[in-house]
């Protein structure tokens, strides 16, 4: 088991760290940042699911590189109650379709995922997500376009540009080199722990 609970007074044992008040990982767990999430979501609603770049990890998105010390994103159904803790964003949405179960974690439906991305990030690094999503055909070219939230949020023309038939980020990187990163340094004081 890589994962501990424990209650007010209880220990989980020398054998695991804390991640959050009463959930615990296994020091030697296989894939510790995939433990590190199994905690968080014993603490979570059960209908609570991760998104933006937690979502994005667990999808095998192409990102930019990022900061170690990001807070865990999660996304709570309307009218759950709050979950407050240190190093976890958790804010309510409506989910545009079911969420999906990314190796026993619940994930965010990826439209929704690809939208809180490209809210945050700069054109270039959320042009990479979005490719990386269609080329793994976890969305379609279609279903960007009719979102008309995500065509307020993102330039019109990072719908048109992107493409499924991209290789790898650096492919993208190559394609896109005339857009710029500047909005990196808007995300990063904003998810940073």
């Amino acid at each position: 088991m890589d994962t501990r609970t424990t209650r007010s007074g209880q220990r989980a044992g020398a054998a695991y760290v804390p991640v959050t008040r009463g959930a615990h990982r296994h020091r030697g767990a296989r894939a510790p940042e995939l433990a590190t999430l199994r905690a968080w979501a014993s603490v979570l609603p059960s209908d609570a699911c991760f998104t933006h770049v937690t979502a994005a990890r667990l999808l095998g998105l192409w990102l930019p590189p990022l900061p170690a010390d990001l807070v865990t994103l999660a996304a709570l159904p309307p009218g759950a109650h709050p979950v407050r803790r240190r190093g976890l964003r958790a804010s309510r949405s409506l989910p545009s379709e079911a969420h999906r179960m990314v190796q026993g974690l619940r994930v965010a439906p990826t439209a929704d995922v690809l939208l809180c991305l490209c809210r945050d990030l700069a054109d270039l690094d959320a042009l990479m997500a979005v490719d990386s999503a269609l080329h793994q055909e976890l969305v379609t070219v279609d279903l960007l376009l009719r979102s008309d939230e995500m065509l307020a949020d993102v330039d019109r023309s990072l719908g048109r540009a992107s493409d499924r038939r991209r290789l790898s980020s650096w492919h993208e990187l190559l394609r896109t080199s005339a857009l710029t990163s500047a909005g990196r340094d808007v995300l990063w004081p904003r998810l940073q722990k």
